[in-house]
């Protein structure tokens, strides 16, 4: 994904996403993101095949999420929307948020895209019971916001940090978010 236009740029800018100093994910101070650009893959296939191949695996995704409340946008998410998604990707993989321990989340360094993810994830796992805190973090914070980038080396790192039992530190975050406490 390559930004050639600086029309994306200019309406971040406009809107405020842009930080004017760090980058704070989940943050009291979050006001914004570094734009960056990257690239990553993945070779995605059933896992079934992956075993009679013999291939490696690294991760499996049990299940996945989407939902918009048609209302929300780019720069105004909303909570229940979120919640939807979390919802269906559990659903689907057939177990509860109060078995995660680690949330790999999207973490834009806004005000309102942070709180409105801690806000959703905590109410998922308020919902379910969940007795014991679960650690968050997001790869952004350590290489900018990289748009569709972000993504794949957000699952990149949540599947090395859980085959290694290691959690890579989320830089920036010097005070947690209110919501970090929820």
């Amino acid at each position: 994904d390559v930004s050639l236009d600086p029309f994306e740029l200019v309406g971040f800018a406009k809107t405020g996403a842009l930080a004017r100093q760090l980058m704070r994910v989940y943050d009291a101070k979050s006001e914004g993101f570094w734009p960056g650009e990257g690239c990553g893959f993945v070779v995605l296939m059933r896992e079934e095949d992956a075993r009679r191949l013999h291939r490696e695996i690294h991760a499996s995704i049990r299940g996945w999420g989407i939902s918009s409340d048609g209302s929300g946008g780019i720069t105004r998410p909303e909570v229940d929307g979120q919640v939807l998604a979390l919802e269906r990707a559990y659903q689907r993989a057939g177990y509860g948020p109060e078995t995660v321990e680690y949330f790999e989340g999207h973490g834009t360094g806004t005000a309102v895209g942070d709180a409105t993810e801690l806000a959703a994830i905590s109410r998922v796992r308020g919902r379910s019971g969940a007795a014991s805190p679960a650690a968050i973090g997001s790869v952004k914070a350590n290489i900018g916001h990289t748009k569709a980038a972000a993504g794949i080396a957000g699952l990149i790192k949540a599947a090395v940090a859980v085959r290694e039992q290691v959690i890579p530190p989320t830089t920036g975050c010097e005070s947690p978010h209110r919501e970090m406490g929820t």
